[in-house]
């Protein structure tokens, strides 16, 4: 426990507007930049009466000698996330980091001036029903109910970490009320049915993007898994590849992450049709290392661009949209083949848990969630299976 120097400080009548103040002397402690101090004073004037001034000392004395003072400073909301994201900025990913700078463009410009010891829980309640009604750019609609518990969430994080560095008494992200997951109108989820996934490979057989569609249709992998595979990570004996990296784009350039979106990897196994597709890439990069030779930049991946460059994700997505459209394919997303895989999985019975595997959820209840529009069917199946068994035994 930190005692106070000078317990006998007395407050101070100004004669001209018979106002009270007072210093008084707080003893060691971290300053407002949380540099350790040696002697720290606290000044405060403005009192109407005596009694009001020594309550005020009775309160801060007491707050230093049990180590919660805070040292008042005029620093704003926008200096301290400004501050955060760069301390942040060693611990965590460059796309969270760049993650965190998108979400951080919605705060500054609306409460960025705002000194940060007086922001409070109704600043923040109002700052979020901005965002939901005019939070886009230009002032062109809302932001989603996600984005906005996104920015919340952001929030929540960096007033923490003002708590723990002497900046905050208190985090007033606590109490405040961003929109609520219920609120969230799930958007409707596009995919194609096994027909739709086999006509399209076809068309794409024999083209250089056809083995990097079949592998996303095949193991529901993300965009970014798929452009990071190296053959180091490929068996094609045991028919088993281990996702391990990604190439991702932050702030447009190409970004090589030695890690998963999870952080952790993982092992699939491949099918017969599958294996053959990528043999059959394995084969091409032979013909194209021989062809360039020096100027193939070979950084050992599976699919990539001629001259062995990795695919920029953007454009790859970009290819996924104008192959759809040029082959007069229903319009979904490159992303939606991963939930189209899933869902096929699901609807054949695969259970929930080897589904979850193979797509790299950190939890089979994330699975059943984004999915829980194929479980029904799959639950009455599964009954009348049971079913069958005790009523129908000799049934096959």
């Amino acid at each position: 426990m930190t005692s106070t120097r000078n317990s006998t400080a007395a407050p101070i009548k100004d004669p001209d507007t018979g106002r009270w103040s007072f210093v008084l002397d707080l003893g060691p402690g971290p300053d407002a930049k949380g540099v350790w101090r040696q002697r720290r004073q606290a000044r405060r004037r403005g009192f109407t009466t005596k009694h009001a001034a020594l309550t005020e000392m009775t309160r801060l004395r007491a707050e230093a000698d049990d180590g919660n003072y805070i040292v008042r400073t005029d620093e704003t909301v926008g200096e301290w996330i400004e501050e955060w994201l760069v301390s942040v900025a060693a611990r965590v990913k460059p796309s969270t980091v760049s993650f965190y700078k998108r979400k951080a463009a919605h705060i500054v410009p609306r409460i960025g001036s705002v000194k940060l010891r007086q922001l409070d829980s109704a600043t923040l309640n109002r700052l979020y029903a901005d965002l939901l009604v005019s939070g886009r750019k230009k002032g062109n609609g809302g932001l989603s109910v996600t984005t906005v518990r996104h920015v919340a969430t952001l929030l929540g994080t960096s007033l923490d970490e003002a708590v723990r560095a002497g900046r905050l008494r208190v985090n007033p992200a606590k109490s405040a009320s961003p929109p609520t997951s219920r609120s969230v109108d799930k958007p409707e989820m596009k995919t194609w049915n096994a027909a739709e996934v086999s006509e399209f490979l076809g068309l794409e057989h024999g083209s250089r993007y056809g083995p990097a569609w079949t592998f996303l249709a095949l193991t529901g992998c993300r965009r970014g898994e798929a452009l990071g595979l190296t053959w180091a990570d490929v068996d094609l004996d045991n028919r088993q590849v281990s996702i391990r990296r990604t190439i991702t784009a932050i702030d447009h350039e190409i970004h090589r992450s030695a890690t998963t979106k999870t952080g952790k990897g993982r092992s699939i196994s491949l099918q017969d049709d599958l294996v053959e597709s990528i043999r059959s890439v394995h084969v091409a990069q032979a013909r194209e290392r021989l062809r360039l030779g020096v100027g193939y930049a070979d950084e050992d991946l599976v699919f990539c661009q001629v001259d062995g460059r990795p695919h920029h994700p953007d454009y790859f997505s970009r290819e996924w949209d104008r192959r759809v459209k040029r082959h007069g394919m229903k319009r979904i997303r490159l992303h939606d083949l991963r939930h189209t895989y899933a869902t096929l999985a699901l609807s054949a019975g695969v259970p929930a848990k080897v589904v979850a595997d193979r797509l790299g959820h950190s939890s089979v209840m994330i699975t059943l969630d984004l999915y829980s529009h194929v479980t029904p069917a799959v639950e009455a199946d599964h009954a009348n299976v049971v079913a069958r068994l005790i009523f129908e035994p000799g049934a096959s």
